[in-house]
């Protein structure tokens, strides 16, 4: 990703959310009705207490996103929409994120991880729907299943809550994962750049967040939400 240093791939939503005020209710496949008259359809919709919009689109596939995100851009002026964002998976020519900027429409990139079955490996490929069962809870009941959004996720969020350091095999355990699956999301997570693997001292494997990673990290609500946790 070196040619792409100056451009932060993470722009971080949860803070300007933060710096907002009022409390934000988010809403999924929000159809709202334009100052024209027209009907549109977000992917996702922020709206706070004073009635500012935040809209959200999602564009899995990179080949057609600036045709999305015009008719995007359309739909959020029409409804007046304070923020615009634009999710999409892996990279985005410079040329074409100064485009979007210059409409007002802030770009998250994903790694092309979330949105693909390619990748994972083929000892422990994750359809794109992977169901995994989890423990019981206390209460005897089955708690809810994850998507390998948020178990790519969980993996992360684990790794930055142990000082962005943990071991490999207590970093499975931890997020209830057998070797054989972590192992083949570990590896995609590396070639992706969010982790790198090192050897301690005492010749374990341990999990550390790159940079990338730890910007990942910080957005981890707000992409979490919009993948529908």
């Amino acid at each position: 990703m070196e040619k792409h240093t100056k451009f932060d791939p993470y722009a971080s939503v949860l803070n300007y959310l933060s710096i907002t005020p009022g409390r934000w209710e988010i809403k999924y496949k929000e159809m709202i009705r334009g100052r024209s008259g027209k009907d549109h359809l977000f992917d996702a919709v922020y709206k706070s207490e004073r009635n500012e919009i935040v809209t959200v689109m999602i564009a899995p596939n990179s080949s057609d996103v600036s045709k999305m995100a015009k008719e995007f851009n359309y739909n959020s002026e029409d409804i007046g929409a304070k923020r615009k964002f634009l999710i999409t998976c892996g990279e985005i020519e410079p040329d074409a994120i100064e485009n979007f900027k210059s409409q007002g429409i802030s770009v998250l990139m994903l790694p092309s991880i979330f949105c693909k079955s390619e990748g994972i490996g083929d000892e422990a490929e994750i359809p794109d729907n992977i169901i995994q069962d989890m423990p019981e809870n206390d209460g005897g009941e089955a708690q809810r299943k994850r998507s390998r959004a948020n178990i790519i996720m969980d993996l992360i969020s684990t790794i930055r809550e142990n000082s962005n350091q943990i071991p490999l095999t207590r970093l499975f355990y931890a997020c209830n994962l057998n070797h054989r699956m972590g192992k083949g999301i570990i590896e995609d997570l590396e070639r992706s750049g969010i982790v790198c693997i090192k050897k301690s001292g005492s010749n374990r494997n341990l999990v550390e967040l790159t940079q990338k990673g730890i910007l990942l990290a910080n957005d981890y609500e707000f992409i979490r939400d919009i993948l529908g946790k």
